[in-house]
């Protein structure tokens, strides 16, 4: 019993040292973009862009309710 109070003080003082970081959170550019299906074959990123947001929202129009009442 002993050994298990010292493990789980031990795992709580690791979560509670992990919660309170300071370090600034980096973020890593994405070098190739998710595109919609069907827009891989256009040539530029702005028009894979153009495709991908416009099928996106056909598809958003076709499969919900966005009407507001």
């Amino acid at each position: 019993m002993k050994k298990i109070n010292i493990l789980l003080l031990f795992l709580v003082s690791i979560v509670t040292y992990s919660q309170n970081s300071d370090r600034p959170i980096e973020f890593v550019m994405i070098e190739i973009p998710p595109v919609y299906k069907g827009c891989e074959k256009e040539k530029s990123d702005s028009n894979r862009k153009a495709c991908s947001t416009k099928l996106l929202l056909e598809h958003i129009d076709d499969n919900f309710d966005t009407a507001v009442s």
